[in-house]
């Protein structure tokens, strides 16, 4: 076991430039070793849940009305402008939609 754990921290570090792609990639297989390990008993011990994730930047979001209604909204199909009108009008009303049951 400790020569998948060696592969999979190597795999891990070659990926370091993307930090969020190799973090998601590393939970699913962490995933994968946890059900292998508590539900079908394949595995005695897992050992892919010590591997240490990257650290990761928050990022903040930008999008403006401006940006959503100049750029995005006129290039969108007509299923995705109803679905971008219907988010931006729940964002409208976030007190509304959070009373909804």
């Amino acid at each position: 076991m400790q020569d998948w754990r060696q592969a999979v921290r190597k795999w891990h570090n070659s990926l370091k430039g993307t930090p969020y792609e190799a973090n998601r990639k590393l939970a699913l297989i962490q995933h994968m070793f946890s059900v292998a390990y508590s539900e079908f008993g394949w595995i005695k011990q897992n050992y892919m849940t010590k591997l240490k994730k990257f650290k990761e930047k928050k990022i903040a979001l930008n999008l403006t009305e401006k940006i959503l209604f100049e750029q995005i909204y006129p290039n969108a199909d007509e299923m995705l402008k109803r679905a971008i009108m219907l988010a931006f009008h729940l964002t409208l009303h976030e007190h509304e939609v959070k009373n909804l049951k």
